[in-house]
């Protein structure tokens, strides 16, 4: 399951409503599904392997222990152990020996050592081979897969991806066969490659279909959703996310339901908050997290992952903290506790520290300050136990620090805490690009060692050459002069070939210098944007809140209505300076590029530019953020040019700016239907923001198209590759 503390945009119909009743739950069994690597196990039910070994009374006596530490909570190293005695046992038949191994192998994998884990998976790759059927291969080879995946050993885990694919064709079971189907679909997928994933999860369903494998169903199904909530194709991610549901309910699994029920519950909640008007949203929303909730307590036994509490709990205070009718403090605060103390439990110290954050809030507000001061160092507290770094959080609750200091009459330790706050961002900021540069020195060396074999298979090709040469001098003494004369013409050959190696680098140098310069120039750019950017929000903006804070507290001290007035309206003037400034910084530098990408960027741009006399519509189809943050930049300024032109100089009323990436190319169009331009004119004149925007298309190693006529408006068409 994927959990978020801010619930994604989902829709409501055609799922069971309040007052519906779920389905009990069927029998256990006896190798329990994980959910949260996205691929599951299969296995035969507790009752049906009693039943198969009910006629030795050791091993009948065996299985109902392992029943016994299941149904009351045991995971961990009790399933291990019952798992390693229940191979122990003579009578067990091969196929369920070699599910069994499977298994044991994935959760010592995951809770001991990929390197034992994967042993055992080999013992009962050996051991399937030896059966007629390949259902017991492919499954284990389908296993592997997934295991090499998680560990980065991509090769590998193709290869045993195929030898699955190759074994599932060797059995009728569809069930197996719709197993391998989803393990291509689920690998596709982590390694972006969406259209294939999709047709792979097709059709493991269409295989899967009558089986009842709703686990499988359940899984294929949240993965189609969130692959559709990235293409933003609204309608099948409303239908997957529906599906997805119903198959969770159909699984009787508490872990299956709960997840399913929360996931709902999320995509309700998004959903109302896209449209308020909507009531009955946000009712079964609340509804849902709280079903879910229950589920919980209620099979406290039988759960395997505990983990999905603090969230569930967190997101019922949320809708009591934030949204009417349900707006209630008490309330939120009696769910943020319940967060806060099973975030402590199962350590998501994300939850805890968003807790805190809430509750010191409340408590600032009732102007306790020490309790409030309390919280926010706990959100800080909380967050330095988190292995995962959330530098927005921590840098939030150093500015909570401030402001409560600053009410409690402590200018100094607000200042202290400003500072510490300033810090964190820089420290964001600085991070940042010191991945960048990293990323980019990583690159380099890359391409320069590529270089350095080629240029080294080059050099021994020519060394062979030579050495031919040498051996037929020695061959041929008697025709030393045919064989001089022919020396003479291969050195001649050598000689030109090398020259024209020679002549070839020197244009690759010529080139790699050009594009080096143009990267400085901008790499400067962008430094020079950021480095104004920061002064201005930093300096100038804290500056500017000095002076309103100052001139706040000269309010009291004026007895004259008159001079109070005047203040009001400096202080006024003030504030529209403020957002004058920030509004400057983020377009110098907006951090929706550095944060999200160029897509969110650029749709944040043209809401910045609609205004009653001027239309912009933004469009952006299939933009999967794949490309370089530093290639984003340069793309995100050419459309800044280019709708600042259409502006300021076509006099336009509408502008279309589009943004598409189809396989491995970058689309950007912008289109008006402003005066237009003869585009023979524009070069002969070649204007400085026309060349800017040429130097970075070749920047990109892209290409530039400009349809204008005078009167017709202008389309001007940038094509980039990833």
């Amino acid at each position: 399951m994927r959990h978020c503390t801010i619930p994604e945009i989902r829709h409501l119909w055609g799922l069971t409503g309040p007052g519906q009743r779920i389905k009990p739950y069927p029998a256990l069994t006896l190798f329990p599904e994980s959910r949260d690597n996205r691929f599951f196990y299969s296995g035969l039910t507790l009752w049906q392997m009693i039943d198969r070994l009910k006629r030795n009374r050791v091993q009948y006596c065996l299985l109902l222990l392992v029943a016994f530490l299941h149904s009351t909570g045991a995971t961990g190293h009790y399933i291990e152990d019952s798992l390693r005695t229940v191979l122990a046992q003579p009578a067990l038949p091969p196929g369920d020996r070699v599910m069994v191994l499977s298994n044991l192998g994935s959760m010592v994998f995951f809770t001991k050592s990929h390197d034992e884990g994967l042993q055992l998976l080999s013992e009962a790759l050996l051991l399937s081979r030896t059966l007629p059927d390949g259902q017991y291969t492919a499954y284990t080879y389908g296993v592997m897969a997934g295991r090499y995946q998680i560990g980065n050993n991509l090769p590998r885990a193709r290869a045993c991806l195929d030898s699955a694919a190759y074994y599932a064709a060797r059995t009728g079971s569809r069930r197996i066969k719709g197993f391998v189907a989803y393990m291509q679909g689920w690998m596709y997928n982590r390694t972006n490659q969406r259209e294939k994933a999709v047709a792979a999860f097709l059709t493991a369903l269409k295989t899967l279909d009558g089986q009842k494998a709703y686990t499988y169903e359940s899984s294929i199904y949240e993965e189609l959703a969130l692959i559709y909530g990235e293409w933003e194709d609204a309608p099948s991610r409303e239908k997957y996310i529906r599906l997805c549901y119903t198959a969770s309910l159909h699984t009787g699994q508490p872990d299956y339901v709960i997840a399913g029920t929360y996931n709902l519950a999320s995509f309700l909640e998004g959903k109302y908050r896209m449209d308020t008007l909507q009531k009955p949203l946000l009712d079964s929303a609340l509804y849902y997290f709280k079903e879910a909730l229950a589920l919980t307590y209620r099979n406290q036994q039988r759960i395997i992952h505990r983990t999905d509490l603090p969230y569930i709990s967190y997101c019922i205070g949320n809708i009591y903290d934030s949204y009417s009718p349900y707006k209630n403090q008490d309330s939120a605060t009696a769910y943020f506790k319940i967060a806060l103390k099973e975030g402590l439990n199962t350590g998501h110290y994300s939850v805890v520290a968003l807790c805190y954050s809430v509750l010191g809030r409340y408590a600032l507000e009732q102007k306790k300050y020490r309790l409030a001061e309390e919280m926010q160092l706990a959100v800080i507290s909380a967050l330095q136990k988190n292995p995962a770094p959330e530098h927005e959080i921590m840098a939030d609750a150093y500015l909570a620090l401030s402001e409560i200091q600053e009410q409690k009459g402590d200018p100094a330790a607000a200042l202290r805490y400003y500072k510490e706050y300033v810090k964190r961002y820089k420290g964001i900021f600085d991070s940042r690009k010191m991945s960048e540069a990293k990323k980019l020195e990583a690159q380099y060396e890359t391409e320069k060692k590529e270089q350095a074999l080629k240029a080294l298979q080059a050099r021994v090709a020519y060394n062979k050459r030579l050495n031919t040469v040498y051996i037929i001098l020695t061959l041929a003494s008697m025709l030393l002069l045919l064989f001089v004369f022919y020396a003479y013409k291969q050195r001649t050959k050598a000689l030109q070939q090398q020259q024209r190696l020679h002549a070839l680098e020197v244009d690759k140098i010529k080139q790699e210098h050009q594009i080096s310069l143009l990267s400085a120039i901008l790499e400067g750019q962008e430094q020079e944007r950021s480095r104004l950017a920061r002064d201005l929000h930093d300096g100038l903006g804290g500056l500017l809140s000095g002076i309103k804070i100052q001139l706040s507290e000269m309010t009291p001290v004026l007895p004259d209505p008159k001079p109070q007035n005047l203040l009001q309206k400096i202080l006024g003037h003030l504030d529209n300076a403020v957002d004058e400034l920030r509004r400057i910084a983020r377009s110098m530098m907006p951090e929706v590029l550095l944060k999200y990408g160029l897509g969110e960027a650029t749709q944040e741009y043209c809401r910045s530019f609609r205004s009653p006399g001027l239309s912009v519509t933004c469009q952006v189809f299939h933009y999967t953020n794949r490309m370089a943050p530093e290639r984003q930049t340069v793309l995100y300024r050419i459309m800044q040019e280019l709708v600042n032109n259409a502006v300021k100089h076509a006099a336009a009323t509408h502008l279309l700016v589009q943004l598409q990436e189809s396989g491995e190319q970058i689309f950007l169009t912008v289109e008006d239907d402003g005066g237009g331009f003869d585009p023979e004119l524009l070069r002969r004149v070649k204007g400085s923001g026309l060349s800017n925007i040429r130097a970075r298309v070749a920047f990109l190693k892209g290409k530039m198209d400009i349809d204008s006529k005078p009167g017709t408006g202008t389309t001007i068409l940038i094509e980039s590759p990833i």
